[in-house]
């Protein structure tokens, strides 16, 4: 789940994160996300960001807004 930071979320937006958080589900911070991380991948690609590691090949989506 991406999401923003603040209170302007919709109520159901804040319901589903306690609840998740509740869960005991960790949210990153953004720079946790940017942040690069020391692994090699199998096609050369080098740094990636723990985006990429975790949820595969396209980057961070913020990174292309706009």
């Amino acid at each position: 789940m991406v999401t923003g930071f603040g209170e302007n979320r919709p109520a159901e937006e804040k319901r589903i994160i306690e609840m998740l958080r509740e869960a005991g589900l960790t949210w990153l911070s953004a720079g946790e996300i940017e942040a690069t991380v020391d692994f090699h991948p199998p096609d050369g690609r080098f740094p990636v960001s723990t985006f990429v590691l975790l949820f595969g090949e396209s980057d961070v989506p913020w990174w292309h807004d706009g």
